[in-house]
Order: C-alpha cells, then structure tokens, then sequence
C-alpha cells in the first residue's frame, strides 16, 4: 500500500520517475505476497493479493489518461478484483488530475471516433467512481469539453465545464477555470 499511495503522489507531482518505480515495487511487492507458500493464512493472503491487484490496476490507469479505451480495461479489471471493499487509495476525496495540468494537452483528440472515445471515458470513470466511493465525478465532463475544443466548438466545451463544476468536487473548480481560459484562447 506504500508503495502505491507513493505512486499516486508521483502522479500528482508530475513525477513520472516515482510513479513508475513505485508502481514496480508495488507489482514486486505483490509478487512476493502471492509467492509466500502455504501457511494457516493462505486464505487471507490470497484476498490481500487480490486486493492489493486491484488498488494497483487503479493507479496504473492513469497512465492513460489520454486513451480512455485502456483505461476502461484496467478499470474493469480494478473492479474484478476489489469486489469487497472500495480502493482506500483513491477514494471520493482524491483528487484525479494533478494541478496545473494542460487538459488539452493530456487529453488529445482522438484519431478514433471522438464521440466513441467520450462514450468510453464515461464508462471507464463510471467504474472509477463504483470503486472510489463516488471519485472522480466531473472528469468526463472535463474530458468532453477539451474534446469539443479541439474540435472547434467552444460553445459546447463551455457547457461541458459548467457540467464538471456542477458534478465534481471542490478540486476540480480550477481544472475547469483553466480549461475555460484554454477555450477562449484556443476555440474562440
């Protein structure tokens, strides 16, 4: 659990070097639960491993962010596996996107169908959300407007951010703020 709530800070810090290598130590670290051999706690070990599988399925999903295909999958995956009990990680509270990021930037337009990958963004911050205790609520809405921005339609990009404030958590007001600016500048 260390090692993944020191992940998630590397994601939050935009430090990818500790994201990465937490993430490494977590999957190590799991490994060698998993590999303990019997013991009178198998049954306990073997729920941790899952457990702990899925809280580490959750925080390698923001590698991407910008592909919501893949991230639908190992959300989905996250949720085979914490079938009892919500991630303590990433709860309602957490914050999603780290501050100060270009939302443009981190999420591109897709060369797919964009009204597909919008559709799968929902869904995967749909199960996001099921696993969080109600986390991440307003990101689709955010991803929708950088979406429409990109796709010159300001009018509808300024809607989805008004969404995001309304769904969303107190964190997500300055995402919002910024990607209006973003707008006005890039989308008239």
């Amino acid at each position: 659990m260390t090692a993944l709530e020191k992940a998630y800070e590397g994601y939050m810090d935009r430090d990818w070097a500790v994201y990465t290598d937490s993430l490494h130590d977590a999957r190590t670290n799991i490994d060698v639960i998993r590999g303990l051999g019997h013991d009178p706690d198998r049954m306990g070990r073997e729920l941790e491993v899952l457990y702990l599988t899925g809280e580490e399925l959750l925080v390698s999903a923001f590698t991407f962010l910008g592909k919501p295909w893949e991230m639908h999958m190992y959300y989905e995956l996250a949720e085979y596996y914490l079938t009892v009990f919500p991630s303590q990680i990433l709860t309602r509270d957490a914050e999603y996107l780290p501050p100060d990021v270009d939302l443009l930037e981190v999420f591109p337009l897709p060369e797919e169908n964009a009204e597909s990958a919008m559709e799968e963004f929902s869904k995967a911050m749909d199960i996001y959300g099921r696993l969080t205790g109600g986390g991440g609520s307003g990101v689709d809405m955010l991803y929708r407007a950088a979406i429409a921005c990109q796709r010159g339609d300001a009018t509808r990009a300024r809607l989805y951010t008004q969404l995001a404030r309304k769904e969303g958590g107190v964190w997500i007001v300055p995402h919002a703020d910024s990607l209006e600016r973003q707008i006005a500048e890039r989308c008239g």
